[in-house]
């Protein structure tokens, strides 16, 4: 059995295969069950004596020990300096009169060996809180990744599983690891019923990147289409964490009033302030303008003027999507069904922009979310928040059985 493994910037799920009556169904696992959770925030915290404390735990030792003024060190949204060649280096350099000095490379980077402990505890974490039945029965693992994630990131992930232990050797990780583009894994999973051969683009707008796929894909016995083969994949480095931290210091930041109040927050309160900024712009999805204090400030924030703050970055995302159609030798009409997930997919101007750009298969409704079959119709829900989060692991865990049928191997 193949164990599906979505490693987000923001946040991880686990997905594995279930039989039942003749149908291979996946299984996203609970993480948390005192939260009934099946989401593990991807943080990691490190105390001075050693100790490591990954996803809620992580957060909440962090609350503590800010109360309390105690030394921790904190890495969040770390996923992304996987792909940096160059991270923090702190080494002596002898001066004259026989001083050392200390001289620290890229301060703003974590160092490599904080990166490669980090992944290896999240991995850990996510694969222990499976039942050991069930462990012992997994012969492989199929890791999502971004589209534009280098060979660099891959080996250090690899590198964390072998020393955090969750493998024995390079050699098993060459033999029980498979990477798989994440928004490969999402058409997995979004299976809308067709007739015919379609062109569908995914749109996996998630925590610290855009990742975009054209794929063909064929109907299966039963109707509903499934990835044939990947004709290209593209993405940019704009997504969750990038709008977060550009509305709190464009709108939050720079307002008086905050300016005068932000010389007495410790850089504990500035996160928590951004993470605020998170949860508005959560509830801007669903709500035309929204009024909530961030700190001891109130702010009435409209969904216009986020739109008009995110413009440049609305026409990076369409240039992109166009230049992607345009390596295949295709064109917006060219595309049958576009498929969006990810926790930033919900947000009403990036789906306008999207509806724009193919506005036949707006009008088809063919623009489909995170649930199997889910189209974008007037008085339809979106799938819950956890949902649409859990997609990439189901789609990842159904790869292996899938990929038996396509014609052409998947990248990654």
């Amino acid at each position: 059995m193949w164990c599906g493994i979505d490693f987000g910037t923001t946040n991880c799920s686990l997905s594995f295969i279930e039989e039942r009556q003749g149908l291979i169904l996946p299984y996203t696992h609970i993480l948390s069950p005192h939260l009934d959770s099946k989401i593990l925030p991807n943080v990691v915290l490190f105390s001075p004596y050693g100790e490591v404390f990954v996803g809620y735990e992580a957060l909440e030792e962090r609350r503590k020990r800010s109360q309390k003024g105690e030394d921790f060190y904190f890495l969040d949204y770390y996923k992304p300096y996987l792909d940096e060649p160059n991270l923090r280096q702190t080494f002596s350099l002898p001066e004259k009169k026989g001083l050392v000095v200390e001289r620290t490379l890229f301060p703003e980077k974590p160092e490599k060996e904080d990166l490669l402990r980090a992944t290896g505890a999240v991995f850990k974490k996510l694969l222990h809180s499976l039942p050991p039945k069930i462990l012992k029965s997994i012969s492989g693992f199929v890791i999502g990744v971004p589209t534009l994630f280098s060979h660099l990131a891959k080996y250090r992930i690899i590198h964390s599983l072998v020393r955090g232990g969750v493998l024995s050797s390079y050699r098993q990780a060459i033999q029980r690891v498979k990477f798989v583009p994440e928004p490969v894994a999402a058409a997995m999973v979004v299976s809308p019923q067709y007739d015919r051969e379609s062109n569908m683009l995914v749109f996996d707008f998630g925590g610290g990147s855009l990742d975009l796929a054209l794929l063909k894909c064929i109907p299966n016995e039963e109707g509903y289409l499934f990835p044939d083969s990947e004709l290209a994949l593209g993405g940019l480095p704009i997504a969750g964490h990038y709008i977060d931290q550009k509305i709190f210091h464009e709108i939050i930041q720079k307002d008086d009033r905050y300016q005068r109040f932000s010389r007495f927050l410790s850089e504990y309160d500035k996160i928590i302030h951004l993470e605020q900024v998170e949860t508005i712009k959560k509830r801007l999805s669903y709500e035309e303008s929204v009024e909530d204090q961030v700190g001891q400030v109130s702010f009435v924030i409209h969904q216009k003027r986020l739109e008009a703050l995110f413009r440049p970055e609305l026409q990076k995302i369409e240039d992109t999507i166009l230049s992607l159609l345009a390596r295949s030798g295709f064109r917006p009409k060219d595309i049958h069904h576009v498929v969006m997930v990810g926790g930033s997919s919900v947000i009403p101007w990036v789906q306008k922009r999207i509806e724009l750009i193919f506005p036949h298969v707006a009008e088809k409704n063919q623009i489909l979310f995170g649930n199997k079959g889910d189209s974008k119709e007037p008085n339809r829900e979106f799938p819950s928040e956890e949902r649409r989060l859990t997609t990439i692991s189901e789609g990842l865990a159904l790869y292996p059985y899938k990929e038996k049928k396509s014609s052409h191997f998947f990248g990654g």
